[in-house]
């Protein structure tokens, strides 16, 4: 079978172009990632607003439609819903009863609806298209759902970004956490359970909610952990990274100006029936997050090739990385690390430590274009004889 064409650069970016049409075998288009298909749908969407012949749309619109991720993906459907109306079509965004932050989620359809766990930018840009679309047709329960979005994007801003990125969906060119989340502040959302804390040296995000994305965000100076959370093997695939579950049971938190607090119960993306019990606490100085695995299943003895089950992992955005031993590591690298360890140190001045001496595995990564940009994947291995440890950043 022939490989899909790839996306013509001038869709991605959303320029303008007099063929779109010529462009693009959209008999053969397919794309896989949610984001990149949101992407070529909002170029289509931005194109044909400036367009004197929307037909010259229409195929790309059929193929956009016909996209395996489309149906699952409220960004995507919502970009398509309005360029339908151009088109004089009628696709219908997905439904939106699933918002309340009351409703049981847990299923892949429901997680991509919930605009909650969207990267912040797009959550903004769904909010739009939704107040569009709830105008156009004088939808009410739309127009409610836009103004709930905007208040959630309102209250958070770039606050909670990259928490909520998927790693292929994380957008390679921006900051991994912005400038401007470094204020002297601190905010939680119960519902999801989240905890942030700000302050001039350290910026901390913890959620107990999420799908294929991390438990948290830090940034302490200049290194920078985008994503971190458990994460089975092989650590090459990303696609085992993260937490399966929105809505947090009645998580503890507490938050002022110099500390925060969270711990309660998540599910891991690898094995939703392996379950994570969260303790986290952060200052301008720490932060420690304490883990505990329930559920993990012994490997099969008769597999000689298999692995621990499972990894509490870390991205980390540093410029060198100190092994115990005084050995040290550099981005893009050959040399890696895997052995028995306990303490890193990252550009000589942030030690992470774990509570006990685990199976650990240091690997140099490019610094751009995957892994939320990180440049070392840090790796500690747990089993069902070692299910519990603590990890601290000292600053």
């Amino acid at each position: 079978m022939n490989p899909s064409p790839a996306l013509p650069e001038l869709l991605v970016r959303g320029k303008r172009t007099q063929s779109i049409a010529s462009s693009v075998d959209f008999e053969r288009l397919s794309i896989e990632s949610p984001l990149e298909h949101y992407r070529f749908c909002r170029s289509l969407l931005n194109q044909a607003r400036h367009s004197n012949n929307s037909s010259d749309f229409l195929h790309a619109f059929e193929a956009a439609l016909r996209c395996p991720c489309a149906k699952r993906y409220q960004p995507s459907m919502a970009a398509l819903a309005v360029l339908s109306r151009i088109l004089g079509k009628s696709v219908e965004p997905l439904s939106a009863q699933l918002f309340s932050s009351k409703a049981p989620m847990g299923d892949k359809e429901e997680i991509d609806q919930n605009y909650r766990l969207l990267p912040i930018p797009i959550a903004r840009e769904l909010s739009q298209l939704w107040e569009e679309l709830g105008l156009l047709e004088k939808n009410d329960q739309l127009i409610n759902l836009a103004n709930d979005a905007k208040q959630w994007v309102e209250r958070w801003g770039n606050n909670v970004d990259p928490l909520f990125y998927r790693e292929m969906e994380f957008d390679k060119t921006n900051d991994l956490i912005p400038k401007a989340t470094l204020e002297n502040s601190f905010g939680t959302d119960d519902f999801l359970g989240i905890a942030r804390l700000s302050t001039p040296s350290t910026h901390a995000a913890f959620t107990l909610s999420g799908w294929n994305t991390g438990l948290g965000v830090l940034k302490f100076g200049e290194v920078e952990i985008p994503a971190l959370g458990p994460q089975g093997f092989p650590l090459s695939e990303s696609g085992g990274f993260g937490l399966a579950q929105i809505g947090a049971h009645q998580p503890v938190i507490a938050t002022n100006s110099e500390q925060l607090s969270l711990s309660g119960w998540s599910r891991c993306f690898h094995d939703k029936e392996i379950w994570l019990s969260v303790n986290a606490m952060a200052n301008a100085q720490t932060v420690c997050v304490d883990v505990r695995f329930v559920g993990i299943k012994s490997c099969s003895m008769s597999d000689l090739s298999a692995k621990a089950p499972l990894a509490m992992v870390f991205y980390v955005r540093a410029s060198t990385c100190t092994l115990e031993d005084g050995s040290l590591l550099h981005p893009k690298g050959l040399q890696r690390f895997q052995g028995n360890g306990q303490k890193i140190i990252f550009d000589h001045h942030l030690q992470l430590e774990c509570s006990k001496i685990l199976k650990l595995q240091i690997i140099p990564l490019a610094g751009s274009g995957c892994f939320w940009n990180a440049t070392f994947l840090v790796a500690f291995e747990f089993n069902p004889s070692q299910e519990q440890a603590a990890f601290t950043f000292r600053f």
